[in-house]
């Protein structure tokens, strides 16, 4: 090959490759779903906390040593979903959530399938996706044999539903064997993943989804005074 279109193919592909990067960012605001039913105990978040939080402060953290993580929901009306979504599609974002949060907390806990001593429960919703305030309801499937997913275009959720690139959750950990609340929050986040003629928006809300990932890791490892925490970037 000519040296000269090398060159031009290259830097073709780096400008693709940078103009497709992706970003999101705290929102303003959030609307609680219902989901954690009780909201009375939580405070505004501030800088790397989510919009709305509660941590209970006599929980041990250290003690906890395996998490529990329950199939994430998207939690609302049977009914109604978000503009452009089927429930298969729901299916599919909760199921791709799961595997983040599981892959993530697998990195400092032992995940457990059942009631344990020193356990944390940790159930989580999405309760808005896309532009509709709508919500609909459904269910991860918990794989027998949990895979990583791949954190990259070929391993992202693939359709062509188009979407505004917003994501809102709510999350609840509890002492598995106590029931006790620790820790709840609920946060929104807007992102926009722009490429020359085309956007996105599945891939926004992928994005948002690694970030909460990455951050409930953070959280966690913040909460038991661990000395090697990396704080996800904004």
């Amino acid at each position: 090959m000519n040296w000269l279109l090398r060159v031009v193919l290259l830097s073709a592909l780096a400008l693709l490759i940078g103009c497709a990067t992706s970003q999101s960012k705290q929102a303003r605001t959030v609307e609680k779903s219902g989901f954690l039913g009780d909201y009375s105990m939580l405070s505004p978040g501030g800088e790397g906390e989510a919009l709305l939080f509660y941590e209970n402060p006599e929980a041990n953290w250290p003690s906890y040593n395996k998490i529990f993580l329950a199939p994430v929901a998207y939690y609302g009306g049977r009914d109604t979903y978000p503009k452009g979504f089927t429930r298969a599609d729901l299916q599919k974002l909760v199921n791709r959530f799961y595997y983040i949060l599981y892959n993530d907390l697998a990195e400092d806990y032992q995940m457990v399938d059942e009631p344990a001593p020193h356990t944390l429960r940790i159930q989580v919703a999405l309760t808005s996706v896309g532009e509709s305030s709508q919500t609909a309801d459904s269910v991860s499937a918990v794989a027998p044999v949990i895979v990583n997913p791949i954190r990259n275009f070929a391993g992202s959720l693939s359709g062509e539903t188009v979407f505004a690139g917003q994501a809102s959750i709510e999350i609840k950990i509890t002492d598995e064997l106590t029931g006790k609340l620790l820790f709840a929050a609920v946060d929104r986040r807007v992102g926009q993943r722009t490429m020359s003629s085309t956007t996105s928006r599945t891939a926004d809300v992928e994005e948002i989804m690694w970030y909460w990932g990455d951050l409930a890791r953070y959280k966690l490892c913040m909460l038991r005074g661990g000395e090697k925490c990396i704080m996800p970037e904004q």
